[in-house]
């Protein structure tokens, strides 16, 4: 059993060198993706699952096993690591056949499910690769609870999500509530105020983001890339589920 920490650390702690196992992306991982964006049916996923597997599934859970080895168990963090930490590519779409062209990974907390927890999500898509800090209508007494929070502790939170904006490729993005699926506000310069469309937000993730020519077959790079933003989020992280001091 993997030993937990009955709070949540103010400051993680990383190995000095990290264990690497993962291998990084290849250009089959990005090429497949993209012709799933431009067919997104069951059809394609089936006669690219061949290459979906080696190329993608099998190094992204190696991806998992890393971050576990390397953030989980050192800061003892009470999530779950294996069950249903992955999305899925079949889009549950009762019958349709539809199919995404992005794949993501998010550890939660455990006794509860993923998609009703606040995410630090880990999304491969065709263009590239980004670590965020997200939540979503998926959660809703959550979500309520989390914007609660940012309005109870405007200051704080301000100070946190400027921090990130002052720092090349960081955003912070914002789905409002009559936005169609993949509309957004997106904000890359620091905030001087709460904007208003938190209040009846649909989506709220702050993000940085690796464009593919920039990690093409990147295994240790691109896991400390990624370990870094973790650790540039984890502040706001805390400061969302009220556990800042604890």
């Amino acid at each position: 059993m993997i030993p937990v920490r009955s709070e949540f650390p103010t400051e993680l702690l990383f190995p000095e060198e990290l264990s690497v196992s993962f291998e990084g992306f290849g250009s089959d991982a990005f090429d497949t993706l993209q012709s799933i964006k431009e067919a997104p049916h069951i059809e394609t996923y089936r006669s690219l699952k061949k290459v979906i597997e080696p190329s993608i599934i099998q190094p992204f859970k190696r991806f998992r096993d890393d971050l576990a080895v390397n953030w989980v168990l050192p800061n003892m963090l009470p999530f779950e690591t294996e069950r249903n930490v992955f999305s899925r590519l079949l889009k549950n779409d009762f019958g349709a056949g539809g199919c995404h062209h992005h794949l993501w990974l998010s550890f939660y907390r455990v006794g509860l499910r993923r998609l009703k927890d606040i995410q630090i999500a880990h999304t491969l898509r065709e263009s590239g690769f980004s670590t965020s800090l997200f939540l979503g209508e998926n959660a809703p007494s959550l979500f309520n609870a989390v914007k609660a929070q940012i309005h109870a502790n405007p200051g704080a939170f301000l100070e946190l999500v400027n921090r990130l904006l002052q720092r090349e490729g960081w955003a912070f993005r914002v789905r409002p509530h009559k936005a169609m699926h993949g509309e957004y506000l997106e904000y890359k310069s620091e905030l001087a105020t709460i904007p208003g469309e938190i209040g009846r937000a649909k989506g709220m993730w702050w993000t940085t983001f690796s464009p593919k020519e920039s990690i093409l077959n990147q295994g240790g790079p691109l896991l400390e890339k990624s370990i870094l933003a973790i650790r540039d989020l984890w502040p706001l992280y805390l400061l969302l589920l009220d556990k800042p001091h604890r």
